[in-house]
């Protein structure tokens, strides 16, 4: 109803010019709760990066940014706890959840006249205290350029569209050292990938799965296809259908949950790489059936393999990795 009443919005204006038409306190709108997040329970720990799955529009944004604290607070149903804390109880404390979490969106948003260093030290002096010794920042901010492999680019522009400056890959990378050099201890990172090649995607992928060993960091990563190499990368593996966890737990085990299951993984060297297969196969689990296992539409009816959102996530939730 929202959607007709902004689409026939013109067309009443113009009735109401010729007085065919009441005023808009006539025309009566309704807005509609939609849950785009269905019972997510789950933990992400320190040390560890994880990988979210999931058809589009089945719920990845809106995970990363209820994790990293970028909803309004009456938005989400339940409690986001941060080793324990809800963001009450860190607010309390005097820290803020939008400090102690990053969201990190598929756009690369930076000044363009601002060079890789400058670009980086001006995030990190805005973002964190002053520390006593002054070489802390210096040796922090050479640590995360060069675990980016930034050195090579570091006196080079930005740039943008009308400006030359550095490379797409390069300028995804300065995008994540704005975040490394933070403070934050939860990295929500949204396609980071998007217009990057698979050896640059590898490559910042495991810079991020270095920091995460090296600091206790937690990184949750939203890609939409990964290669075998980059999706062996990950410790944990999450995928959501409609909204819902159908799948939460390591990365190097699911295959074998969703082969218990009656789901046949592709052939090793096939066509069909094994994070492209598990995002069909919970978009079209019938599909994947029929595609893999040989299955008629009237097999799989007479079968007890779980082919709806809800059927998945019970199957979960009964799995021994739950």
């Amino acid at each position: 109803e929202v959607f007709a009443a902004a689409a026939t919005a013109p067309l009443r204006a113009a009735a109401k010019l010729v007085g065919l038409a009441g005023t808009d306190a006539d025309v009566k709108t309704e807005l509609k709760r939609f849950r785009v997040l269905q019972n997510i329970t789950g933990t992400f720990r320190p040390g560890e990066i994880t990988l979210v799955l999931a058809p589009p529009g089945h719920g990845k944004t809106a995970l990363l940014k209820a994790l990293a604290g970028v909803l309004p607070a009456n938005s989400i149903e339940g409690t986001i706890k941060y080793s324990g804390l809800s963001p009450e109880d860190l607010a309390a404390q005097g820290i803020s959840v939008n400090r102690l979490a990053a969201y990190v969106q598929q756009v690369d948003t930076h000044l363009p006249f601002l060079n890789v260093r400058e670009t980086a030290q001006f995030s990190h002096d805005n973002s964190t205290p002053s520390p006593s010794d002054p070489a802390l920042h210096a040796d922090k901010l050479s640590a995360v350029t060069n675990l980016l492999a930034l050195e090579g680019c570091i006196d080079t522009i930005i740039g943008d569209d009308l400006t030359r400056g550095v490379s797409g890959g390069e300028k995804k990378r300065v995008t994540i050292a704005e975040i490394l050099v933070t403070n934050a201890r939860l990295l929500c990172m949204d396609e980071i990938s998007t217009g990057l090649d698979a050896a640059v995607t590898y490559n910042i992928v495991a810079a991020l799965r270095a920091w995460a060993r090296a600091t206790s960091g937690t990184a949750v990563i939203a890609l939409l296809q990964p290669t075998p190499e980059v999706f062996e990368q990950f410790d944990q593996l999450m995928l959501l259908r409609e909204g819902a966890p159908v799948y939460h737990g390591p990365r190097a085990q699911a295959v074998d949950h969703f082969a218990s299951l009656g789901f046949v993984p592709p052939a090793t060297g096939g066509s069909e790489d094994i994070a492209d297969w598990f995002v069909n196969l919970v978009a079209l689990p019938q599909k994947s059936l029929m595609k893999h296992g040989k299955l008629s539409l009237e097999d799989i009816a007479a079968s007890n393999v779980p082919v709806t959102t809800k059927a998945l996530a019970a199957a979960w939730m009964a799995s021994p990795l739950y």
